[in-house]
């Protein structure tokens, strides 16, 4: 291999580097589902192809996948589903849950939401203003 064969190649392996560490910094990350909180839409062992430019422009709409981070632990990533927005009231009663009093049609999960173990009520709670409540699609886990 001629010097400027090899100058070629490290320059094009380098530019390749880059562009990947600005896809992921800004467009586009694999996630590694972790756990049956989400099944039945997402199962354990599976990779989610998370693109990041939407909420530069609009905010999460209620229903919509996310990964974001564990409060608690801002190196954990949790992928969960957008069920309150600010300012929302979310209830949940009877194994249904409540937006805004409302009931909420979720054809993406397999059966009741449960408050707690112990309680078939939980709530009503007020999503604070920069807030969202997140909820897996398995409630019973």
């Amino acid at each position: 291999m001629a010097k400027s064969e090899l100058r070629e190649y490290i320059e094009a392996l380098i530019i390749s580097v880059i562009l990947a560490g600005l896809i992921i910094a800004f467009v586009a990350q694999s996630f590694l589902v972790e756990g049956s909180s989400m099944e039945p839409s997402l199962h354990h062992g599976q990779r989610l192809l998370v693109e990041k430019v939407s909420y530069r422009f609009s905010e999460p709409k209620r229903g919509e996948v996310v990964v974001f981070r564990y409060p608690g632990d801002l190196r954990r990533k949790f992928i969960k589903r957008v069920i309150g927005r600010p300012g929302d009231e979310i209830t949940i009663k009877s194994g249904f849950l409540y937006v805004n009093g409302l009931r909420l049609e979720e054809d993406y999960i397999d059966g009741p939401t449960y408050g707690t173990y112990s309680a078939p009520t939980f709530g009503p709670v007020l999503v604070p203003e920069g807030h969202y409540f997140m909820l897996g699609d398995n409630r019973r886990n």
